[in-house]
């Protein structure tokens, strides 16, 4: 009986950018209870009587290799309240009870979310191109977050950029660059590896990568995914960039803005309305780079910490 009272909590959430309205019981199903590292113990109500007055759900994320759970680094992934709600007074309970099922797992970190793929649960109905921790919608949490010991570890810049009219850049340096390398597309790509396949084998993905004419080698790659059904509130069809790569040797020779430009090319063919990615604040030739495409940043998440000591 819990399962429709956690969406009913949802749906008494004002109406926010990164908040999925389209929440029903068979997408809480599919989207999170159906994840094969779903434990029940993770997910903890408040109830005040028979009423459900807020939820947490925290989890982990993958090994090095992505074959496994990593339980050494706990994952708070949403804290939500009832609109009548005592708000401080149940998410300071709530994140008391998370921490304590982390602790008993193992973790000597938890984190407020993060970058992919440290995301387990809710890509796709919070967020956006990834989970980015405590968005600026949802910030008056984060004073409860501080008063229980965690602090700032990441700032994330939430960066859009409209297909509407897109040109793809052209100039010297890319003349170069388009005669030396191709772009190949895979459409729905097998997944990397298990996490992958946990996290976005339900998501349509496009791959892009960028192959040297002369040797035939792989230089790079550009990963994307649908973003539904959070992007079904904005009324458009919408990609997310979740992940990016170009060999260390081949970097500053403008690939990166090839590669990108190549795949919003792509995309804009076949009618896909808008691109997020999501960059650290501190990632500076990231964020340089995602400003010379024309991304803007419409939002922010902020990722808080707490080291547990012992």
């Amino acid at each position: 009986t819990d399962s429709p009272k956690i969406v009913a909590v949802w749906k008494q959430q004002r109406t926010q950018r990164a908040l999925s309205q389209t929440m029903f019981h068979d997408v809480f199903e599919q989207r999170v209870l159906s994840k094969p590292y779903f434990d029940a113990k993770g997910l903890i109500i408040a109830e005040q009587g028979d009423q459900v007055v807020g939820f947490v759900h925290c989890g982990f994320g993958p090994n090095s290799d992505g074959s496994d759970i990593d339980m050494s680094r706990g994952i708070i992934c949403i804290l939500l309240t009832a609109a009548d709600a005592d708000k401080q007074k149940v998410c300071c309970g709530l994140i008391e009870q998370a921490e304590a099922y982390l602790v008993s797992r193992g973790s000597r970190r938890i984190t407020t979310g993060t970058d992919f793929p440290y995301s387990p649960f809710y890509l796709g109905l919070y967020g956006g191109s990834n989970v980015p921790g405590i968005v600026s919608d949802n910030e008056a949490v984060i004073p409860v977050f501080e008063n229980l010991g965690y602090s700032q570890l990441q700032k994330v810049l939430i960066m859009q950029r409209s297909l509407l009219n897109f040109r793809a850049v052209l100039d010297r340096q890319q003349t170069t660059v388009r005669r030396g390398y191709r772009i190949q597309h895979d459409q729905d790509p097998l997944p990397a590896n298990w996490w992958e396949a946990c996290t976005l084998g339900n998501t349509n993905r496009m791959l892009f990568r960028l192959i040297e004419r002369k040797s035939g080698l792989v230089n790079g790659h550009i990963s994307y995914w649908d973003m539904e059904p959070l992007a079904r509130n904005w009324g458009i069809r919408a990609m997310g960039l979740f992940g990016i790569s170009i060999e260390r040797e081949a970097r500053k020779l403008g690939l990166g803005t090839f590669l990108i430009g190549e795949s919003l090319r792509h995309m804009q063919q076949q009618a896909i309305n808008l691109v997020e990615a999501q960059v650290l604040e501190d990632n500076l030739p990231a964020v340089n780079l995602f400003e010379k495409m024309g991304f803007e940043t419409i939002d922010t998440g902020r990722v808080l910490q707490k080291t547990i000591d012992g």
